[in-house]
């Protein structure tokens, strides 16, 4: 769970407890392109699907560990850490070099079509 709270320039807050619930519910399912589908949730009227897998007998025999959530801990750091490009150089070499090639075959071009007029 995250909690952004956009406070602006409000009186600081002073947060005393965060309390958050989730349900654990589990869905495997196999989706096929251009067919339409509805998920029934909390419905025990509900019939499950008959799916190949639990003919052939393969389902009984692999299962999928839920996920398991441990002790939420604050982060020390930033999960993201983006370094900043510290040659630019190379982007500017490759531009000129592309100039370079492209005034070179504009060039062939050019004089290509001049002998082809006379």
């Amino acid at each position: 769970f995250y909690l952004f709270i956009n406070n602006e320039d409000n009186l600081p807050l002073k947060i005393e407890a965060v309390k958050t619930f989730s349900s654990t519910y589990t869905a495997i399912v196999y989706l096929e392109n251009k067919n339409q589908y509805n998920l029934l949730l909390g419905n025990s009227s509900a019939l499950a699907p008959l799916y190949d897998l639990q003919q052939l007998h393969i389902a009984e025999d692999t299962t999928i560990p839920p996920v398991s959530v441990g002790n939420i801990m604050p982060i020390s750091q930033p999960l993201i850490n983006v370094q900043k490009p510290t040659n630019k150089w190379m982007i500017w070499l490759a531009i000129a070099t592309a100039g370079i090639v492209l005034s070179y075959f504009t060039y062939k071009l050019v004089k290509d079509m001049n002998k082809e007029k006379k």
